[in-house]
């Protein structure tokens, strides 16, 4: 192994680094090089820096094998996973009439059944959902609740990730009651995830489901299938829906289920996020296929 690669990982330094075998995110330490300086970090290193590539990668695929088995224990689920569950769950027993009953009955229902891992924009959703259902004297009619949901989203201005899940179930909600099916996603979304870059994802995921032909072509449209370029596009700041989005793609392009996981861990950022939308995209690609 270059002895400058050493230097730098041994520093923190991400730059010098090569993206075989570690994350593609420039906050993260990849899977490998941990932030970890203990004396016995340094043995590993020093005995690894005379072995060969094979066991290197070796190395690296073990590391992978036993976070995928710690990440496997819990049975927690997460975000992604409470937001999905809590949608079946309402619109099994749900009566449609209109779109607005339908948005502030729903977003009551998750907020009286959500389960935990949730993030500022929707924990901050949630006390507002609370705080008008508590005040019926200020917002005492349906329009005022909604208008009221629509403003604070709005301000909040969020593009963050808490929209993707919600894609795929609402989506196929909308079809059975005769919905336009994108039109209603985009509606529902907005009222947690106003933001542009948030909308152009929740559009994007949409499409991908309407015609999975499209996944294949973002793919090499959004330079996802170069990691020089995907590391320049959508590996620096906040991770944003649309940035997720891409990533998720960029592991749904391969072959098998595991290889999907495997490339989600490899790439790095929000890593439960990215694999919750790469399995929904790799599913439909699949199913393409058959």
């Amino acid at each position: 192994m270059d002895m400058t690669i050493i230097e730098a990982i041994k520093r923190g330094d991400r730059a010098g680094l090569p993206f075989e075998g570690c994350t593609l995110f420039p906050q993260q330490f990849d899977l490998m090089h941990q932030i970890d300086r203990s004396g016995a970090a340094e043995i590993v290193w020093d005995v690894l820096e005379v072995c060969s590539q094979e066991t290197r990668d070796q190395v690296a695929g073990k590391l992978i094998d036993r976070r995928l088995a710690l990440a496997l224990k819990s049975n927690q689920g997460s975000d992604e996973s409470s937001i999905v569950d809590c949608f079946v769950n309402f619109i099994e027993r749900y009566r449609y009439t209109t779109d607005e009953q339908f948005v502030w009955d729903w977003l009551c229902y998750h907020q009286q059944h959500h389960g935990t891992g949730y993030g500022r924009t929707m924990r901050d959703h949630f006390n507002l959902v609370g705080h008008l259902r508590r005040n019926g004297d200020i917002y005492p009619d349906l329009r005022s609740k909604i208008d009221k949901l629509a403003e604070i989203a709005a301000d909040a201005d969020s593009f963050g990730n808490g929209c993707l899940p919600l894609c795929y179930p609402a989506y196929c909600y909308a079809k059975t009651i005769g919905k336009e099916p994108v039109e209603f996603v985009r509606y529902l979304t907005s009222f947690t995830h106003s933001n542009p870059d948030a909308m152009e994802a929740v559009t994007r995921l949409c499409s991908f489901i309407e015609d999975p032909a499209t996944i294949a072509i973002f793919y090499e449209d959004s330079g996802a299938a170069s990691d020089e370029v995907f590391l320049k596009r959508y590996c620096t700041g906040h991770p944003t829906a649309f940035h997720t989005l891409v990533t998720a793609v960029k592991c749904a392009m391969k072959e098998t289920e595991l290889d999907v996981i495997r490339e989600g861990v490899r790439v790095g950022g929000d890593v439960d996020s990215v694999l919750a939308t790469a399995m929904l995209v790799w599913t439909i690609k699949q199913k393409s296929q058959s």
